[in-house]
C-alpha cells in the first residue's frame, strides 16, 4: 500500500467516526460513552478528553419537585437550572408537550429559569394556569433533558384553611 492510499484510508476511518460522533451527539448521549476515544481531523488524532471538555450535555443542578401546591394570597416560584457546556437554556412545557409562555399578572418565566406564580385574587384562578403539569427543559447543542412533571395546584387562603379552587 502507498503513502496516497494510507492517507485516503485515514481519511475515510476519520470521517466515519465523525459520522458516530455526530450521532452520539444528536441523540444525547454521553460523549465518553463513545466506541473510540479519539476524533479524527484531515491532519491529526485528537484526544477525546479534549472535545468532552468542550462540549457538554445539560445535567440538572435543581430539578423541580413533584408537586407544588401554594395559597392564591402567596403564589409560587418552581426553581430550575442546569449545567453543560454550552451552558444550556432553560426552557418550559405544559402537560401536554407545547411551550409554555408568560401571562401577565398569571404566570411568568425568569431569567433564570424558574417559573413564577404571582399571587392572585380568587377570581383570577385559571384551571389551565393553576391545575395544570408542568416540566422543565434544559438544552444546549450538545442535547435536551426534561425534569419529571411538576403538577402544579392552587388553593385559596382562608383564616382556617386552605382549599383547593379545583375542589
Amino acid at each position: 500500500m502507498c503513502i496516497h492510499d494510507m492517507h485516503r484510508s485515514y481519511i475515510t476511518f476519520c470521517l466515519n467516526l465523525w459520522r458516530v460522533l455526530q450521532y452520539e451527539i444528536t441523540t444525547n448521549k454521553y460523549l465518553h460513552r463513545l466506541w473510540s476515544y479519539f476524533i479524527c481531523s484531515a491532519a491529526a488524532v485528537v484526544p477525546m478528553s479534549t472535545v468532552a471538555a468542550s462540549f457538554v450535555g445539560p445535567a440538572f443542578l435543581k430539578e423541580p419537585p413533584s408537586r407544588v401546591d401554594f395559597a392564591n394570597e402567596t403564589g409560587a416560584r418552581i426553581d430550575c437550572s442546569a449545567d453543560g457546556s454550552p451552558l444550556p437554556s432553560i426552557s418550559w412545557l405544559s402537560g401536554d408537550g407545547k411551550p409554555v409562555g408568560p401571562i401577565p399578572q398569571t404566570r411568568e418565566l425568569l431569567a433564570n429559569g424558574s417559573l413564577l406564580f404571582p399571587p392572585f385574587r380568587p377570581s383570577g384562578y385559571r384551571h389551565d394556569v393553576h391545575a395544570a403539569t408542568y416540566r422543565c427543559v434544559a438544552e444546549n447543542s450538545v442535547g435536551r433533558i426534561h425534569s419529571r412533571d411538576v403538577r402544579v395546584r392552587a388553593g385559596e387562603s382562608s383564616l382556617y384553611s386552605r382549599q383547593s379552587f379545583s375542589d
